[in-house]
């Protein structure tokens, strides 16, 4: 019995409902899971599925599916991808229709849960990757002896289309993501890896998770793989997760304090931990 299946017989009375194409049910047997989530994102999720098809269509070597977890919008959005898997029930797509909103983390958890591979990538709805972001991020992760690893990603303004420079163009350092975060969710991860950090933490404050996730990897002594190539784009807009970030800052680091505080080095810490100065974490830790 695998994981999906066991998960669903857990569930006696299931708060959701699944829409699938035919190509789903068809072809089980898949090498990569690509997990959306959606909420209210109805004018962003076509181009964002356009973008999957364009990739798995790059290289037809790899088995991938679609598992759009739509997290009880409110919009037209679970239109929108009924509309879209109609035209493309040539593609391994599974819609999840929460009937109550639990969010990011949570979703994201279900997405997983649901999956059939052991490779995940995890991509939002108003984002998008480049055709050969799957195949290179796949390889990656088969190459080596890596749990996750992750591309540069171009962001830019969803007005204007303007460059806004670029997340995640380092590679992966315990030590600096200590400092503070400059890692993407969009990653592709071992499923293995995920279950063994307990997945995305239900807890987190909103727009946090992927932070909390890398040091829980980094800290459980995951091997983590940077892939240098621009292969995923943010879309910088008034509702993305970038304008929120900064908004529960202090909060956010208490919790990774407690949750992650045991796991540091001591009196040689840098001189901001989880995103702010050491004296006030500290001084609040206090508090």
């Amino acid at each position: 019995m695998t994981q999906r299946d066991a998960f669903l017989i857990e569930l006696p009375c299931l708060p959701w409902t699944l829409r699938e194409t035919r190509a789903y049910g068809m072809f089980p047997d898949v090498d990569i899971t690509v997990v959306i989530t959606l909420f209210n994102y109805t004018s962003y999720i076509t181009a964002c599925l356009d973008s999957v098809v364009a990739s798995i269509l790059f290289d037809r070597s790899l088995a991938v599916e679609i598992v759009v977890v739509d997290d009880a919008s409110t919009d037209s959005s679970r239109e929108s991808v009924h509309r879209w898997m109609l035209a493309h029930d040539d593609q391994r797509v599974i819609l999840i229709q929460k009937q109550l909103n639990s969010g990011l983390p949570d979703a994201r958890n279900l997405g997983i849960r649901m999956s059939r591979s052991e490779a995940i990538f995890v991509l939002d709805a108003d984002n998008s990757i480049e055709p050969s972001c799957l195949s290179k991020l796949y390889a990656a992760l088969e190459d080596s002896s890596c749990s996750a690893a992750y591309p540069v990603i171009k962001k830019y303004d969803s007005d204007t289309g303007e460059p806004l420079g670029f997340a995640s163009d380092r590679p992966f350092n315990l030590e600096e993501l200590v400092h503070s975060n400059y890692i993407d969710a969009m990653a592709i991860f071992k499923k293995s890896a995920l279950y063994d950090v307990g997945l995305y933490d239900a807890d987190m404050i909103h727009g946090w998770e992927d932070y909390d996730l890398w040091l829980s990897l980094g800290f459980a002594g995951h091997a983590i793989h940077s892939v240098p190539l621009p292969l995923a784009n943010y879309r910088v807009h008034g509702d993305s997760m970038l304008q929120r970030l900064n908004e529960r800052v202090v909060d956010v680091a208490r919790y990774l304090l407690a949750k992650h505080g045991a796991r540091l080095p001591g009196s040689d810490l840098p001189d901001k931990v989880f995103g702010i100065q050491k004296a006030i974490l500290f001084e609040a830790d206090q508090a």
